[in-house]
């Protein structure tokens, strides 16, 4: 403070004083907003930049998802998956009817709506068994009391008896032997007919020759007189 001596010293000196103070205030201030001023102009632009740009929202709860390439190729698949499927049960429904139509014919009627299509195929299939061994062998199966490969076994065993009784002249009773059995007997007896010195090679031999030392036979001779059609004795 200045002490200022004059006719009013005292109150010169008080206005000097409050003078001071609010030079001091003023400075005071001047020097914290230059001291504030850099620290708050990058807060204002990082505002301003935050506004400027186009920062990624969240998502809205409930909001439908947007497709991509991504998500779309597995729900087309699924949907292709879909379409096959509907297509093998319409062709196996198909199927079915044709089987069933057959089985009507074998005077079967079953509605193809209740049986799978391997149920139906296994009932055509054996009652077609039971019919070629009826016609080849004379045999009456029943085909609701045996099994596909059952009828199949007496058809090979039953067929297999017969060629031993027409190559072989062995008469042998297929319910008695396995198909197995009969095969193998059928290759023994083949094996005893091939040798050179079985009788029965021996005797095939000699007919043969028997056969071949045989003059041509002679024509027929025709009566003399008017039945011309009447052939006399060799």
């Amino acid at each position: 403070m200045v002490d200022l001596r004059g006719p009013n010293g005292v109150r010169g000196s008080f206005l000097l004083v409050a003078a001071l103070g609010s030079f001091g205030g003023v400075g005071a201030a001047g020097s914290s907003k230059a001291q504030a001023g850099p620290t708050a102009a990058p807060t204002a632009g990082a505002t301003t930049g935050a506004k400027g740009t186009s920062a990624p929202s969240a998502p809205t709860p409930g909001a439908p998802k947007p497709t991509t390439g991504a998500t779309a190729a597995p729900a087309a698949a699924a949907i292709n998956l879909l379409i096959e499927g509907q297509r093998k049960r319409d062709l196996e429904d198909l199927q079915r009817q044709s089987v069933v139509a057959a089985l009507a014919q074998m005077k079967v009627n079953v509605d193809w709506r209740e049986h799978k299509l391997a149920e139906l195929t296994d009932w055509r299939d054996r009652i077609e068994v039971v019919a070629l061994v009826h016609r080849e062998q004379g045999l009456v199966l029943d085909w609701r009391s045996m099994t596909l490969g059952e009828l199949n076994d007496i058809r090979l065993r039953s067929a297999k008896a017969a060629d031993l009784a027409q190559s072989f002249g062995v008469t042998v009773d297929w319910r008695l032997f396995s198909w197995r059995q009969l095969e193998e007997l059928r290759r023994a007896l083949t094996r005893i007919q091939a040798a050179p010195d079985s009788p029965t090679a021996e005797a095939r031999r000699k007919t043969r020759q028997a056969g071949a030392a045989l003059p041509p036979p002679a024509p027929p001779r025709v009566k003399s007189g008017r039945d011309t059609d009447a052939i006399t004795e060799l």
